[in-house]
């Protein structure tokens, strides 16, 4: 079965093609971690690449959006300021320190190979929430804004997404998880939740109010609300100041959008 592209992603696909000069690859991954994802082509790549899990997946036309929003802002900006996040063995090494006391505590309950394993996953996946949650706001507006074929899509979307946060609130995740991490993750999601209860008229919220992240998560959404300039160079400042207020901007860098991992050609 081949993709159901609406027409307002195709639409969307249309203006990437038109300021990349790139098309766009679609490739079937039933092995995908995630129901799609979208590599951004270089200079030395001739398209853009999709992959997707199941072709048939309800959500797929709003991930498809959604990525694209990212090649869209980043390709609006001068070559210079096309820059990415990224993390290495010296930035993990702050983190890691950062949460030593809690990384002691579990080490006395989990075994080292399970603590190690998680440990790299707790990292990656927080360094990845803080780069991309600012601009998912943004992007988000701009698909119900711009596009209102794909809200009911959208609006699945975030559920699925929602679903998820809500879990990472429980007694057993914290019990699990070092302090550093859950604590970020938490405010993070507070901040993205209740941005899009206002964007999309839901509530979000609901699931935050009896914790105690709504407070500590005030002068962050409020800087978030009032302070961001709508752009790609603004998008790169807002998850600086975003990391910053969580105490966490030394767990990662940023590099030239060019400079290609090894990796970067797999689909996950």
């Amino acid at each position: 079965m081949g993709l159901n592209l609406s027409d307002s992603v195709k639409e969307i696909f249309r203006q990437v093609t038109d300021l990349t000069d790139k098309g766009f690859e679609f490739i079937e991954k039933r092995d995908l971690p995630t129901h799609g994802t979208v590599k951004v082509a270089r200079e030395s790549m001739p398209k853009h690449l999709v992959f997707y899990k199941n072709a048939s997946d309800d959500v797929l036309n709003h991930i498809f959006a959604h990525e694209s929003g990212h090649i869209l802002r980043m390709f609006s900006v001068d070559k210079s300021n096309r820059v990415i996040p990224f993390t290495n063995d010296s930035y993990k090494k702050i983190a890691l320190e950062q949460m030593e006391s809690d990384i002691t505590s579990l080490s006395r309950r989990m075994q080292f190979e399970h603590l190690v394993r998680i440990l790299d996953i707790w990292y990656t996946g927080l360094v990845r929430q803080v780069t991309n949650m600012a601009p998912d706001i943004m992007i988000e507006k701009w698909i119900y804004e711009g596009f209102p074929e794909l809200r009911p899509m959208q609006l699945a979307s975030i559920k699925r997404q929602h679903s998820e946060a809500v879990v990472g609130l429980s007694k057993r995740m914290k019990d699990i998880t070092p302090l550093k991490i859950y604590d970020s993750a938490n405010i993070m999601n507070f901040v993205f939740f209740a941005m899009l209860s206002e964007v999309i008229n839901s509530n979000f919220k609901g699931a935050f109010l009896s914790t105690p992240y709504p407070g500590r998560s005030a002068a962050l959404l409020e800087i978030t609300k009032t302070e961001y300039e709508n752009s790609y160079i603004g998008d790169v400042e807002m998850i600086n100041r975003w990391a910053s207020f969580l105490g966490i901007d030394g767990w990662f860098g940023w590099r030239d959008f060019e400079d290609v991992p090894e990796s970067y050609l797999r689909s996950h």
